[in-house]
């Protein structure tokens, strides 16, 4: 028979024994679990920036228009997220008295994918307004999980595309933006066009 301290050390012996075959289990598993990074074909990211620009009498204004749009490839089928990022800023190109302000106007805008439209009052401070708009989406946003790491720029798979353009996708066919400003009863329509 075996003494206690003999069977102490079987035990122990037993205890390493099945740590290690776990351990090696483990490691031989993990990268199946992991596969999804393995997956990733390829990423294309696409970046389109533009500065729109147009006056009339009365009134200048600049569209600024920022664009990203990722395709990560992955099992054979591509997955889709977009994110669009503008500012319209329009100036009353003339100094207004003290007596005339508050200022109240009216705008409206179409950008192709983008439009609004509101109304305003300028200040004595500044004769400058202010049309911020943001949007997002597409099938990865919804799969962040599973593509998160090749989302952010910084961690990417090994094809990876990076392509720079000017002239924003989202401003329509003849990529322009339509401004209409209307103040005191006076319509003035502005057509914005690229700077580039």
């Amino acid at each position: 028979m075996f003494s206690q301290q003999e069977v102490f050390k079987i035990k122990i012996s037993k205890k390493a024994f099945s740590l290690f075959l776990s351990s090696f289990v483990l490691i031989l598993i993990l990268p199946a679990i992991c596969s999804s990074n393995s997956l990733i074909t390829e990423k294309k990211v696409i970046f389109y920036n533009d500065t729109l620009e147009g006056e009339s009498e009365n009134w200048k204004a600049k569209y600024l228009l920022n664009e990203t749009h990722i395709f990560i490839t992955a099992d054979r089928k591509t997955h889709y997220y977009g994110k669009d990022e503008s500012r319209l800023i329009i100036t009353y190109k003339h100094n207004l008295s003290e007596s005339s302000f508050p200022k109240p106007f009216e705008y409206s805008y179409d950008a192709g994918s983008s439009e609004g439209s509101g109304n305003v009052t300028l200040d004595r401070k500044d004769c400058n307004y202010v049309v911020r708009s943001c949007s997002e989406g597409g099938s990865v946003k919804d799969q962040r999980a599973v593509f998160k790491h090749t989302i952010d720029l910084l961690c990417t798979p090994y094809r990876t595309v990076y392509i720079y353009r000017n002239g924003g996708t989202g401003l329509g066919e003849d990529c322009t933006v339509k401004v209409t400003l209307v103040m005191d009863g006076k319509k003035e329509k502005l057509v914005l066009k690229s700077t580039e």
